[in-house]
């Protein structure tokens, strides 16, 4: 492992027997690193410290968002706060959402320090992600977390990398080079992959062939990979913030 600047990079055996190998090369790497470690870490404190940036969408998009979950988990939902689970789908969407504003209002005004019984945090994202993973389920908690929406993303050039050199190198892979290795899965495994997009944000795409799906699965990546790395550090982190698992 080297270490500059509170960056680190962990060498391979391959890396120190190469022909090419220098410390200065390495060394290089470090120093031209975007974001500094101390300076990450700093970053996601202040987001952490702070209202979660889910916490404040359009209602059109919590409305998108929740259109990608089961009317079963919404049903679900709707039954933990005590609305009649026999409604529509859509029906389910609008008692969630109407419940979220209620809470959210609530919570800009209120200690947070005890919301969440048996959860050692006090920082406020983590605490108000808790409590609503609690009130609504895993499926609806998460698809209220989702802060990117379909025109976030914009399709890169294919004959362009996606990304900059210092990123790893499996990010800066061509189309072709993604194509190539995601076709070497089973199907079924490239289907899944596209399936577990919400629905909201899933691309059309054919079933029939392992090259279409595939095609259509490296297209999707590649475009969340470009959304990402536009970000800066503290909307990136928000980023972070809205997957905790749970």
């Amino acid at each position: 492992m080297l270490s500059a600047a509170g960056s680190e990079v962990y060498l391979a055996i391959s890396d120190i027997e190469s022909a090419s190998f220098t410390f200065c090369r390495f060394a290089r790497s470090l120093s031209n690193r975007a974001v500094p470690v101390p300076i990450w870490n700093q970053t996601m404190q202040d987001v952490l410290t702070e209202y979660p940036p889910w916490l404040f969408r359009s209602d059109d998009h919590y409305t998108s968002s929740l259109g990608s979950v089961s009317r079963r988990d919404l049903s679900q939902a709707a039954g933990f706060i005590g609305v009649n689970t026999h409604f529509r789908k859509a029906e389910c969407i609008q008692h969630v959402l109407h419940d979220f504003f209620q809470q959210r209002t609530a919570l800009l005004d209120s200690d947070l320090s005890h919301l969440v019984p048996g959860v050692v945090s006090r920082h406020p994202a983590i605490l108000i992600t808790h409590y609503f993973h609690r009130r609504y389920g895993p499926s609806v908690a998460t698809a209220l977390r989702t802060l990117t929406s379909a025109k976030d993303f914009v399709k890169p050039h294919l004959g362009l990398c996606c990304v900059t050199a210092n990123e790893p190198l499996w990010m800066a892979a061509s189309f072709a080079e993604m194509h190539l290795i995601l076709q070497r899965l089973p199907k079924q495994s490239i289907l899944d992959s596209l399936r577990r997009i919400p629905t909201h944000l899933r691309p059309p795409y054919s079933s029939r062939t392992a090259r279409s799906s595939s095609s259509t699965l490296v297209e999707h990546i590649r475009q969340r990979l470009h959304l990402l790395v536009s970000l800066q550090a503290r909307e990136l982190c928000g980023v972070y913030v809205s997957l905790i698992p749970l």
